[in-house]
């Protein structure tokens, strides 16, 4: 789900209790690759119900050892963050993969 570019920004109110939206200070790092010039990570978010909290993230260049330390890892499209694609956890999502990997993943 994540940010509606529609949607007016709320600043300074009280944060999301969706529980479709990940809590990024609660998740589980369960699969880390680097794959030719991307990166990329299985991670649960055990707060969220979407796709049972599951997310296929991709990130630009090596930041495996990042993402192995890091304490907030929000599956967003962010200015200061290095993620490219969210695939769906899924068979769909694992094509996509192969897609994006030239079938190295």
């Amino acid at each position: 789900m994540g940010l509606s570019p529609f949607r007016r920004s709320s600043a300074g109110s009280e944060p999301c209790n969706d529980p479709r939206n990940p809590d990024p200070t609660r998740f589980n790092l369960v699969d880390v690759r680097e794959i030719g010039d991307v990166t990329v990570a299985y991670v649960t978010y055990p707060n969220c119900t979407t796709f049972d909290g599951r997310k296929l993230l991709v990130f630009d260049g090596h930041c495996k050892a990042l993402l192995k330390v890091a304490r907030v890892l929000d599956p967003h499209f962010l200015p200061n963050n290095k993620l490219v694609a969210r695939l769906r956890p899924d068979e769909a999502g694992l094509r996509m993969l192969e897609r994006i990997t030239g079938g190295k993943a």
